[in-house]
């Protein structure tokens, strides 16, 4: 299920279309970059030995490894440390374990009946929605209104650039 942005961009030029759609898919990323300050989480897979790395964890990280140990029966745990990563906290952007969702949005440009072109951005990332808008387990992460929001100055910037140009006589409409 692809996420279809509820915003869409006008544009005037295929080349100002284009900025604006670059732009945004940039501060998605950039946005979607960063420390967060949520939870820690183990990575499944990822444990080693270590009793000095063990004991420079954080305490909800070493929470978090026995807990996982647990299962396994090891009764040493201070010889076994997994890698751990830190989940974003509610009202955050969504942490990025591994990047999927950071790396898969891209843009569409079309044009509209009117002559102008309309910048439409996507996601092939099925929680992607789930992310920006929460549901019943998980609250929001919002990491697109944010994105658009730092991103509106150099938006109506590209806007008042071809308005500039269209009244210097430098290009048509």
């Amino acid at each position: 299920m692809a996420l279809n942005l509820a915003l869409e961009f006008i544009a005037p030029t295929s080349e100002a279309a284009t900025q604006i759609g670059i732009l945004l898919v940039r501060a998605i990323q950039d946005q979607l970059t960063g420390e967060r300050h949520g939870r820690w989480y183990p990575i499944p897979g990822n444990a080693y030995y270590d009793k000095n790395a063990y004991k420079s964890l954080p305490p909800e990280v070493k929470k978090k490894v026995n807990y996982s140990l647990k299962f396994t029966g090891t009764t040493h745990r201070e010889e076994i440390i997994g890698a751990a990563y830190r989940a974003s906290a509610p009202g955050e952007s969504p942490a990025a374990r591994t990047g999927r969702l950071r790396q898969s949005f891209y843009m569409l440009i079309g044009m509209t009946d009117k002559g102008s072109y309309r910048v439409t951005l996507q996601s092939n990332v099925y929680y992607a929605d789930d992310m920006e808008h929460g549901t019943e387990k998980v609250d929001a992460r919002p990491f697109l209104e944010p994105a658009v929001e730092k991103s509106m100055p150099q938006i109506v910037a590209i806007q008042h650039d071809f308005l500039y140009k269209v009244l210097r006589g430098q290009t048509e409409i």
